[in-house]
């Protein structure tokens, strides 16, 4: 097990993406072009895309990693059960989409969302934007391609609430996925940002009481989805709701057997870390 200590949320997916690649014996030909990984080992590699899983405590924090996988080319899927209409990114893909063909009825809706898609990307400059958009065209292929030629149905369909589970154990994909949707999976390599004071456990606004028995809870269940190797990250500041705060790691961490961990730093974390010196609640 390792606990790696980052800069930023941008370094602590960075980190994810870069230990990914060097796990699977180099994926991308940049990382054998610039001798990243060594190529000639990869036979003794024998993980895949879908033996990896990034568990967060919160959605916000997917952006980052989907950003840095996407970087590289891997191809990643996250679990969702919310409103297609309401994801991220649908917004402008449904307002692209809204633009009148020629001939709508001799246009699938498969191809009309990938010219919408097309249109929406085009529509922005913004790294964060065109990675949810890619996103949620992902989410929304399916049910386009269940719809035929038949566009009515297809915004029927999203306007009447539909939703579903968006991921698939049998994708050859990285699993990105909460750690309460994490429950009841496993996984061989399991990374788990976010590991600071604040979002494990997770303080709430207007000063609510924290659960520390169920925010322990899920961040056990986390650890307990790998199999073979568990990474937990840390970050001295993240984003959170908007604001860059400077962050302490979460006290969860101080009741993990010291043995059992390997502390490196991430590539951007230059500074030391503060150590919260307060009463800690214990993990096991």
């Amino acid at each position: 097990m390792a606990v790696v200590a980052a800069a930023d949320e941008r370094d602590e997916a960075e980190t994810i993406a870069a230990e990914i690649e060097k796990m699977l014996g180099g994926a991308s030909f940049h990382a054998l072009d610039s001798r990243a990984v060594d190529g000639r080992n990869r036979s003794q590699h024998q993980l895949s895309f879908a033996d990896f899983a990034v568990l967060y405590r919160t959605t916000a924090q997917a952006a980052a990693v989907g950003e840095a996988l996407g970087k590289r080319g891997f191809p990643f899927q996250r679990r969702s059960h919310e409103r297609l209409a309401d994801m991220a990114g649908a917004a402008e893909i449904l307002a692209a989409l809204s633009v009148p063909v020629l001939d709508p009825a001799a246009v699938p809706v498969a191809g009309r969302l990938d010219a919408a898609v097309r249109s929406a990307l085009a529509a922005t400059a913004d790294a964060e934007a065109m990675m949810t958009i890619k996103t949620a065209a992902d989410v929304l292929g399916p049910l386009a391609a269940r719809c035929g030629a038949d566009l009515d149905r297809f915004l029927d369909e999203l306007a009447l609430g539909a939703e579903v589970d968006t991921w698939d154990p049998r994708a050859d994909r990285i699993s990105l996925l909460t750690l309460h949707a994490s429950k009841g999976l496993e996984f061989p390599v399991v990374f788990i940002p976010g590991c600071d004071d604040g979002l494990l456990p997770l303080r709430p606004w207007h000063g609510a009481e924290v659960d520390y028995a169920e925010e322990r809870r899920l961040l056990f269940v986390g650890m307990t989805r790998a199999t073979t190797r568990l990474v937990l990250l840390s970050a001295a500041q993240r984003s959170i709701r908007g604001t860059v705060t400077s962050c302490t790691p979460s006290p969860f961490l101080s009741s993990v057997d010291p043995a059992l961990l390997d502390r490196v730093s991430g590539p951007g974390a230059g500074r030391a870390r503060r150590r919260d010196q307060a009463q800690q609640p214990r993990l096991f």
